[in-house]
């Protein structure tokens, strides 16, 4: 499977992005759990879970396209 080079970019971007705001997230969690907040510490795991299932999937259609 080919893509164009507007969605090689557009996976690229997405990977990154994702990256990004896993570690946000993480970073999120374990600030608010030295502080006590078990519900934040929760709600930013998840979000950083699924962003790194966001950035697997991407980095997995990225290799297709070889």
């Amino acid at each position: 499977m080919r893509f164009s080079t507007h969605r090689v970019v557009q996976l690229s971007d997405l990977q990154d992005r994702a990256a990004a705001n896993r570690v946000r997230y993480y970073c999120n969690a374990i600030k608010a759990e030295s502080i006590g907040n078990q519900g934040a510490a929760i709600h930013f795991s998840k979000l950083a879970r699924k962003w790194e299932s966001v950035r697997a999937r991407a980095m997995r259609l990225e290799l297709l396209k070889a």
